[in-house]
């Protein structure tokens, strides 16, 4: 207030509001560190599969059903696609759980729920799986028909050491329950947020289809490559409106939260920085001058 005052405790609430004020200060700015630490850490995240270059068409109408032979033979040829693959969900995203596995040990009062895809033969040399032990699907083995390939969340869940081989009762409820053997075991996939552990993933082989994927070839421009797949899609399937998505961009996405609040943080921290500055030179100021 520009008033000087004499004793003891005149000048406690002043130091007190300084000290209160860059108290603020600091903790806005430490926070606002961590909270950027903590999306660089999850964007350095393995996530398990190859983002860069895979696009994904959702199969929003019965015209590509009745299409996906001569569009996938006609995406093979056109110099700009390395493989294409179908799935029941996209890879940045989990849109099926399920429950009723029974397997050897597994102990009576477990409740395990796994997710669950659906995918064709072609969809881990699309996606870029990354097998820890065993082998991918082939069409090679009719017998792959009844294989799963897992995660290694689902080996830790079953508490297998050597999981390739062992028979999986499964009884969903929705199917005719069946045995499955486990064929592969690859690393673990972010599929959901990648700021929380994900659910360990059955993969199977089954006619039951919603996404196709398409791994763009990696020596060929993107803009070229889908300007080439367009083309083939308007060619082949005519009557629906080209859309598609990229699994880097999708995967981004998920950061956005928090990139949001790490701006806003940065923000704040900035004014109260310049505040307290502000209110430390006009303490300085009034002193010097008395």
């Amino acid at each position: 207030k520009g008033v000087m005052r004499a004793g003891r405790y005149a000048s406690v609430p002043r130091k007190v509001l300084v000290v209160l004020q860059f108290t603020v200060s600091v903790t806005l700015v430490i926070g606002t560190i961590i909270v950027y630490q903590q999306i660089n850490y999850a964007k350095d995240r393995a996530v398990g599969y190859t983002r860069e270059g895979l696009m994904m068409v959702e199969m929003t109408s019965p015209d590509y059903y009745r299409n996906l032979e001569a569009l996938r033979n006609e995406l093979k040829n056109s110099g700009v696609v390395e493989e294409v693959s179908l799935g029941t969900g996209p890879t940045t995203a989990i849109w099926s759980s399920n429950g009723g596995f029974t397997w050897r040990g597994k102990q009576p009062e477990l409740q395990a729920e796994f997710a669950t895809l659906s995918v064709t033969h072609e969809y881990g040399n699309t996606v870029g799986w990354q097998f820890v032990d065993g082998r991918d699907f082939s069409r090679d083995f009719a017998s792959d028909s009844a294989g799963f390939v897992i995660t290694e969340g689902v080996a830790k869940v079953m508490n297998l050491e050597n999981p390739v081989g062992e028979i999986v009762h499964w009884a969903p409820g929705w199917r005719p329950e069946a045995d499955f053997k486990i064929i592969g075991v690859i690393k673990n996939i972010v599929m959901e947020s990648p700021f929380r552990d994900q659910l360990p993933t059955i993969y199977f082989i089954s006619n039951s289809y919603s996404w196709i994927n398409i791994r763009v070839a990696p020596t060929v421009a993107l803009s070229e490559a889908v300007t080439k797949i367009e083309s083939v899609f308007k060619r082949v399937i005519p009557t629906v409106p080209f859309s598609y998505k990229f699994a880097d961009e999708e995967y981004a996405l998920k950061f956005a939260a928090e990139e949001r609040i790490g701006k806003l943080a940065a923000l704040f921290s900035a004014l109260a920085i310049l505040i307290s500055c502000l209110g430390l030179f006009g303490l300085a100021s009034f002193v010097a001058e008395q």
